[in-house]
């Protein structure tokens, strides 16, 4: 992999398999798990980094007007914070 290129999780796992003594359910375990623990610190946090990995950060919805695409009434979105 170079420094700047995209894997999917599905290679990641087989190549992480491949490389040590885990079958790819363990390691698909361990990298959901990690993935997981990052976003709920940045969920609680409002970010949270892997240094040298992965930055997550979570980013702030202000209060909105929508409406309900079944009956067209018009409705408030309340202000939430996404990870």
């Amino acid at each position: 992999m170079t420094k700047n290129s995209v894997t999917k999780r599905t290679t990641l796992v087989r190549e992480m398999s491949a490389e040590r003594d885990f079958t790819i359910n363990e390691v698909t375990t361990i990298v959901n798990k990690t993935l997981e623990k990052l976003v709920a610190h940045a969920a609680n946090d409002n970010s949270a980094a892997f240094v040298g990995f992965v930055t997550f950060k979570s980013t702030g919805h202000a209060t909105r007007k929508g409406h309900n695409p079944q009956t067209g009434e018009a409705i408030i979105i309340p202000a939430r914070s996404v990870p």
